[in-house]
């Protein structure tokens, strides 16, 4: 049977800016492989792009089916990759402001005098960032680009 002891009220502050750091630097690294990705896709779209519209022999069927199928399971794999990238950014930032209130940022007169260190609408910072789950509306606008000039050109 394993005994649980309670923690001290010095241990919980150093487990409490352990946890924090370290769900600062997953955060980072998630937001870090999205933006990398995407920065990929979005060159990967831009070079098909360039090289249809300067191709001025149109592509055999076949090799615009298995360009199609190429492109289509890169568009699928990034846009599940960002959906899964998201829910990991959002609960970690749901992390950090749970981490946050532990340590007392949002309440007034322990480290600023007569004022909270954080404004209560920080709070809010698992919301943030949106923009992230949606970038790859600006890779699906490339890849219809490269299908329109694959099928119809």
């Amino acid at each position: 049977m394993v005994v649980i002891q309670p923690v001290s009220s010095e241990d919980k502050l150093t487990v409490l800016r352990d946890v924090y750091k370290k769900h600062t630097e997953e955060l980072r690294a998630i937001e870090d492989s999205q933006m990398k990705l995407t920065g990929l896709l979005l060159g990967v779209f831009s070079a098909g792009v360039s090289l249809l519209a300067k191709e001025t022999s149109p592509l055999h069927t076949n090799g615009k089916f298995a360009l199609t199928a190429v492109a289509l399971a890169v568009l699928l794999f990034g846009t599940v990759y960002t959906h899964f990238r998201s829910r990991a950014r959002r609960s970690t930032r749901n992390l950090l402001v749970r981490c946050e209130i532990a340590l007392g940022f949002y309440e007034t007169g322990i480290y600023i005098p007569e004022e909270a260190l954080y404004r209560p609408e920080l709070k809010q910072f698992a919301s943030a960032g949106w923009w992230l789950a949606n970038i790859i509306a600006i890779v699906w606008l490339a890849a219809a680009v490269f299908f329109w000039l694959l099928w119809l050109k």
